[in-house]
């Protein structure tokens, strides 16, 4: 994207971590997330259940493991919407 001076905004990543999940990607999902992060661009809560979607389906309930090794540190926020999951 940085060839054509387009930035991807919270939309494009929010679509791509989505898509990565559907496509049992989660490592990659969760570099988009990393990402999105460095590039300062501040996520929405459609964002964070997009994230703890892809935690969920690898079967780590309440992502501990895969969050860790993803470096991913889990908000109150991210918190909230995954005991909404339960």
């Amino acid at each position: 994207m940085g060839r054509l001076n387009c930035q991807p905004d919270v939309v494009t990543y929010t679509a791509l971590i989505t898509a990565y999940g559907q496509g049992a990607q989660w490592r990659r999902a969760l570099d988009t997330f990393a990402r999105m992060q460095r590039a300062r661009c501040a996520p929405d809560h459609v964002v964070y259940e997009a994230v703890i979607e892809v935690l969920w389906d690898t079967g780590e309930r309440g992502g501990r493991s895969v969050s860790d090794q993803a470096r991913v540190q889990l908000t109150r926020t991210t918190q909230c919407c995954t005991a909404d999951l339960y």
